[in-house]
């Protein structure tokens, strides 16, 4: 299902597919971050 009649249908969905993955990894390495700073803040706060 890829259209290249002139380029911005694939390019879109390019577009969204790495906006997506980058989501997911901030996602994925910021919930851990958070929580250790979480807890690094209850233990030495």
């Amino acid at each position: 299902m890829v259209y290249d009649w002139d380029g911005t249908r694939t390019r879109r969905l390019k577009l969204f597919r790495a906006g997506t993955a980058l989501m997911i990894a901030i996602a994925v390495l910021g919930i851990p971050l958070l929580f250790y700073a979480v807890k690094l803040h209850e233990l030495y706060g």
